[in-house]
């Protein structure tokens, strides 16, 4: 189709490496001076200049509304936008959702359906809500159509420990990183649920976005995906599994483009790309069923350069972030997504 039959929606996930707002404590006895606070919004501000404004943004890691809201208010593009995220939680990093377009409904996922909650050999796992709750959105498009947002950000790589376990002993760190795993893997196993069951119920067009603390390659993550469908099946089966498929925008350009070094995040020399967006069929160019199509993809990394020292822990300066930044365009076949925020 030619390029003007398209109209376009600019997104990013951010992972702002602890936005919080001045003089509140973040962490235990961690809190943002003036000038800290003012070099982390002003960072914030030009990265999203930088980005051409997205018109759709899902941040991680904000620690308090005031934060967001002075970061946004610096920015007249963003007058009016509406912010999807939970209440502030002492210690408790959120996830937001910050948009231009029309909200006709929003909601804050923090428990498990019933039947995601996940068991073994007749044993519960004692995992049945997201530690960071999930907000999200239904966006009103043009034409009648809508699209389903959830921004995300699942268990962090840090152990869970036992009381009284040994934090120095090599058994007890990996018995610690296995729990932070299964977690991960509860929230992951839930999310994909809720979609699933929205495409049964809507078959609107999904989009997930932020930090899944796994690298795309992970077994968590392409079990989030789900499977595609294989020779074997019939049409009616495969067109179910197809269905139910969720597709990473960044393994997808990836491919493509022939590039394996979309890295988002950068840790005691391990290179990985824990950022990540994801669609349903809708918007996979190549499915039958499309509407639209991933137009385009990028990561911002440039304020990572340098920043790493060989195998030592990361060096960013809390002004900035320890996260990339991916940035991507959806394309729409429709007249549709002329919104501007106002």
């Amino acid at each position: 189709m030619p390029r003007g039959d398209y109209h376009f929606l600019t997104c990013a996930t951010v992972n702002t490496y602890c936005l919080a707002a001045e003089g509140q404590e973040y962490r235990p006895k961690q809190k943002l001076g003036p000038k800290l606070y003012r070099e982390k919004l002003s960072f914030f501000q030009t990265m999203l200049g930088t980005m051409g404004y997205p018109q759709l943004l899902v941040l991680q890691e904000v620690y308090h509304r005031k934060a967001l809201d002075d970061l946004l208010g610096g920015l007249p593009q963003y007058s009016g936008a509406s912010v999807i995220m939970p209440q502030d939680e002492l210690h408790e990093p959120r996830v937001a959702i910050v948009t231009c377009l029309p909200v006709q409904e929003q909601q804050v996922i923090c428990e498990f359906p019933p039947e995601a909650i996940l068991a073994f050999g007749g044993q519960r796992f004692p995992v049945a809500s997201f530690r960071r709750p999930v907000p999200s959105a239904v966006l009103q498009l043009p034409d009648g159509l809508s699209l389903r947002v959830f921004g995300f950000h699942w268990k962090s790589q840090l152990g869970i420990y036992d009381d009284g376990e040994d934090k120095a002993d090599l058994l007890a760190q990996s018995r610690a990183k296995q729990r932070a795993a299964i977690v991960r893997g509860c929230e992951s196993a839930a999310l994909r649920l809720i979609g699933v069951k929205d495409l049964t119920t809507h078959d609107r067009p999904l989009l997930f976005a932020g930090d899944c603390n796994s690298d795309a390659a992970d077994g968590i993550v392409q079990n989030f995906l789900g499977e595609t469908p294989w020779s074997g099946m019939s049409r009616p089966e495969a067109e179910a599994v197809w269905k139910t498929k969720y597709w990473d925008i960044g393994s997808y350009f990836s491919h493509e483009r022939g590039l394996s070094a979309l890295f988002t995040h950068h840790h005691n020399g391990r290179y990985a790309r824990f950022d990540a967006a994801m669609t349903s069929y809708h918007l996979y160019g190549p499915s039958p069923h499309s509407i639209g199509h991933f137009e385009d993809y990028w990561v911002y990394a440039d304020h990572l350069q340098g920043a790493f020292k060989g195998w030592r822990a990361s060096t960013v300066h809390r002004s900035r972030s320890d996260h990339a930044f991916p940035w991507f365009k959806l394309a729409f076949k429709r007249p549709q997504l002329g919104v501007a925020c106002k």
